[in-house]
């Protein structure tokens, strides 16, 4: 069996711990875990897209004067909404669980 020598840099090792220190920086702030920060990002995520959505349903006045498109993007809205608030809940009660 060969062995081969790690050649490790100074730099580059300082790159490693500075990643590692916004790694733990990230989990005191999201969550005790890599996956816990994981899904707090992508709540943010559905909830920024459901704002952009709704941003575009206001914007949508020539759907609600015809009467029926406005109605089924505010279902769907809603729907998306409902979704991401209890995503949100989901998440807010496991990290105050694992902190308890």
């Amino acid at each position: 069996m060969t062995m081969r020598r790690i050649h490790a840099s100074p730099k580059h090792l300082a790159q490693v711990e500075d990643g590692l220190v916004l790694l733990d920086r990230l989990k005191r702030k999201y969550g005790p875990t890599l996956d816990a920060v994981i899904e707090f990002e992508r709540t943010c995520r559905e909830i920024v897209e459901v704002e952009t959505e709704t941003k575009f349903c206001v914007g949508c006045e020539v759907n609600w004067r015809s009467g029926w498109g406005i109605s089924a993007s505010a279902r769907t809205l809603s729907k998306k909404r409902a979704d991401a608030a209890r995503r949100l809940e989901n998440w807010w009660r496991r990290r105050s669980t694992i902190w308890r």
